[in-house]
């Protein structure tokens, strides 16, 4: 039997598996040790891969970005487990060596606002996905908080196939 309870061949499965995580909400300003508690859970848990969620929706640029600088350095400081990868190599790399990949995302694209350029300064420093249109309108759809007005109406009686 594993450590987690579990037979000796789901243990060896997971063991294999690469275990990702591709929107892990991220408080910044948690207290370090919060932080570093949540992601060793999850290495103890036998993930490989996360992403951890640095923006929304609501966040400007100045502040997207000025979180994703002390998040980089704060991981830089706990090099030792966990690893900020560029390449499914590297997340092959930080699983050989028990650590864990990380990498970022925003969750919405308000942070990028009209200047496209943007795009490549947030991959240079991490961002591996934004969600286009997450909880808000953009200019780029709607979110899924936003109230929609129906331009018809659809009652049971003109749903009938017949």
């Amino acid at each position: 039997m594993s450590d987690w309870n579990i037979s000796n061949a789901g243990a060896a499965l997971h063991k294999d598996a690469l275990v990702w995580d591709m929107t892990l909400p991220w408080e910044a300003s948690a207290a370090p040790d919060q932080k570093l508690e949540a992601l060793l859970r999850l290495t103890n848990a036998g993930y490989n891969y996360i992403t951890l969620t640095l923006a929304l929706d609501w966040h400007d640029n100045e502040t997207a970005f000025a979180v994703l600088a002390k998040e980089r350095i704060w991981l830089s400081e706990h090099d030792d487990k966990f690893m900020l990868v560029e390449t499914a190599d590297d997340v092959l790399t930080a699983k050989g060596t028990g650590k864990l990949a990380v990498r970022f995302h925003f969750q919405g694209t308000n942070q990028i606002g009209a200047d496209l350029s943007m795009v490549e300064s947030a991959y240079k420093l991490g961002v591996r996905h934004m969600l286009i249109s997450y909880n808000l309108r953009n200019r780029a759809g709607d979110g899924c908080l936003e109230r929609q007005t129906a331009d018809f109406q659809i009652s049971a009686s003109n749903t009938s196939p017949n």
